[in-house]
This record gives structure tokens, sequence and C-alpha cells, in this order.
């Protein structure tokens, strides 16, 4: 488990893309990523860098809130959720049939409003939360569960401080 709190600022829409990519670039398959923030914090950025990194070519990607699920094919699948319109209305996870898409060794599940299915709390995954910081910069503030998760995390940091050894 990483022991250790990674954060990481971002300061605009089209670098929360860059960074999304890059994660995208590190799935392997079978990664879950929650990713919490208000409105207007970057999700839906992040999720459309997440699926350029996995090879999905579509400029329409959008935060699926009416229809709960969205799925494209790169690379690996990408199953896209968006609950907010779960908040005030939970639904139960078998009814969304989650668990498949979570369990998934070929595919990417990123959920958007994770809170909105309190089932979700213990589930594993790399949980993002999303700061805005301005009307440009945003804060990511990483918690992976599983070890899964904690290797895709720590693959993340390791190429962080590879770019940083460079710049020096």
């Amino acid at each position: 488990m990483v022991k250790y709190l990674y954060e990481v600022d971002i300061a605009s829409a089209d670098l929360m893309r860059d960074f999304g990519q890059r994660v995208g670039l590190l799935c392997q398959g079978g990664e879950n990523i929650f990713l919490n923030g208000c409105l207007g914090a970057g999700k839906t950025c992040l999720v459309q860098g997440l699926a350029r990194g996995l090879g999905i070519l579509t400029a329409s990607l959008t935060s699926p809130t009416f229809v709960l699920h969205a799925q494209y094919k790169g690379r690996l699948v990408l199953n896209h959720l968006d609950f907010y319109r779960l908040l005030d209305n939970p639904a139960s996870s078998e009814t969304l049939a989650i668990e498949e898409m979570l369990s998934d060794p070929t595919a990417v599940c990123a959920i958007e409003w994770p809170e909105a299915l309190p089932a979700l709390r213990q589930a594993p995954a790399l949980e993002i939360d999303i700061a805005i910081l301005s009307a440009d910069r945003r804060r990511l503030t990483f918690q992976p569960r599983g070890p899964v998760h904690d290797e895709l995390l720590c693959r993340l940091s390791k190429q962080d401080v590879a770019k940083k050894s460079k710049a020096l």
C-alpha cells in the first residue's frame, strides 16, 4: 500500500487532459478511477485524457450524466460512468451491474461522483480528489485502494520523478 500523500497541481484544462492521458498510458486493464470534485472541477477533462491514453480516438467524449454509462473501445475498453444524477436518489449497484465493470481485467472504469453509490466506498480504486485552487488551477490528491491501484500510483509517481530529474 502506498504510504505517502501524492498530489499534483494542474494549471489548465488542456494540462488536465494531458495528465489524464499519462494515466491512461499507464493503465494495463482492471483499473478503477474514482473522480471526486465539485461541478466544474475537471473530472470529465481528466477522463477525456484518460481515453486518449487508452487509444480511444473520439472528440465527442462527454460526461454521461443522463445515460449514466458510456463505453468506448481502444487499446482497452473504457467504461465511463457519471453518478451525479444519483446523488439525491441512490441506486443499488446491482441495478447498474457495476460489479462486472469494476472487475473486468480488459477494461478501465472511470467513475465521476462515486459517492452517490455507498457500495463503492470500499471498492478497489485509485481515488482522485480534485480541488479548485483558482479559475484554472486544480490540485489532484490520490488515494489508492488495492494492489493494482498502488502499482498504478507508483508508476505515475516514478514517471514524475524521472521528468523532474531530466529537467535538472
